[in-house]
């Protein structure tokens, strides 16, 4: 069914090194925990960048990962879910829109 929300939350950390990911029940039961990989472009020494195109390939497979290890939920048609909420963090001191 299209209307199928669970009540499990959804954390999401963009690491300097991967993205991590933590589904959640609303009672604090961690139901499944996934980790993304991407690597920091170092152009010179002493430099350490992050182009912003490689956390979303890192964060979809952080997310698939913690869904899988959490077959239990529901899902909506073609697999999705939906979460009652999404928490986001990392370690830039700004916000990226």
């Amino acid at each position: 069914s299209s209307d199928v929300c669970s009540s499990d939350l959804l954390g999401i950390d963009v690491g300097t090194s991967g993205t991590k990911a933590i589904v959640v029940s609303s009672e604090g039961t961690v139901l499944g925990t996934g980790l993304g990989h991407h690597e920091p472009s170092v152009p010179r020494g002493g430099w350490s960048e992050q182009p912003v195109e490689d956390w979303w390939p890192s964060t979809i497979d952080a997310i698939g990962r913690a869904c899988s290890a959490d077959a239990a939920s529901p899902t909506v048609a073609g697999g999705a879910r939906r979460f009652l909420y999404v928490f986001w963090s990392s370690q830039m001191t700004h916000v990226l829109l």
